[in-house]
């Protein structure tokens, strides 16, 4: 089955990403225990909300509010990406294409359309990790959709659920983790990190984004590098 808790994601022609408390086998009874009854709940049965007490009772105090802010930042991304989807949705319709380059660019659309609507569908907050990936996919489809017909597209590459910066906007400054560090280690060199994040465009400049803690180094990363550095770092 596709869902997004487990990530098992391939039919949807996305790696598989499960959620970090999947992996730590933790059920959906973990979170959603507060009932919603009466009225005819009696006859459909009963349906259990997450608790917004869920996070505290098993990660301590300081994840207070942790759930709430995790949904308004991707209603926050989905906002941006319904707005640009719905704009590419009108270019390609106005671009007045005609046989294998509208096949080609409508079949592109159509498999983001497909991933959005699961990402909604699923309540992406169950998965910020693969919630961010569709999210990252779609925007660089629709960005090269936007230029094969020549359409101008509103530029949401900044939203931290797209470039990668959501690690160190959400979870990590409430329980003190530095991200980005000041500091790491490359090439056995010392690099000033935050000094290059500062330079824009996110942490998907340099980093692949995948899973929980897995944020390697892009193998094509010298070709940013040498902007600045001649021969590359």
């Amino acid at each position: 089955m596709t869902t997004p808790y487990s990530g098992q994601v391939t039919p949807l022609g996305l790696p598989e990403m499960s959620s970090p408390m999947y992996m730590a086998r933790v059920g959906c009874v973990a979170c959603h225990y507060q009932k919603e009854s009466g009225g005819a709940r009696k006859y459909t049965g009963t349906t259990f909300f997450p608790s917004k007490e869920a996070c505290v009772k098993c990660h301590g105090s300081e994840f207070k509010g942790i759930w709430e802010e995790t949904g308004k930042a991707l209603k926050g991304a989905q906002r941006k990406f319904t707005d640009k989807l719905e704009k590419a949705r009108s270019a390609v319709s106005s671009a007045g294409l005609k046989g294998e380059p509208e096949k080609k660019i409508r079949a592109k659309l159509a498999k983001v359309e497909s991933r959005y609507e699961f990402l909604i569908a699923s309540r992406g907050e169950h998965n910020i990790y693969l919630a961010s990936e569709i999210l990252r996919r779609g925007n660089t489809s629709l960005n090269e959709i936007g230029t094969d017909l020549g359409a101008s597209l509103p530029d949401i590459s900044d939203d931290p659920l797209i470039s990668g910066m959501y690690c160190a906007t959400m979870c990590h400054p409430k329980v003190g983790v530095k991200v980005p560090p000041e500091t790491v280690r490359y090439k056995g060199k010392t690099m000033p990190h935050k000094a290059h994040t500062e330079f824009g465009g996110g942490c998907v400049k340099c980093h692949d984004i995948g899973a929980h803690k897995q944020t390697p180094l892009k193998k094509d990363a010298k070709a940013f590098c040498v902007n600045c550095h001649e021969g590359g770092p």
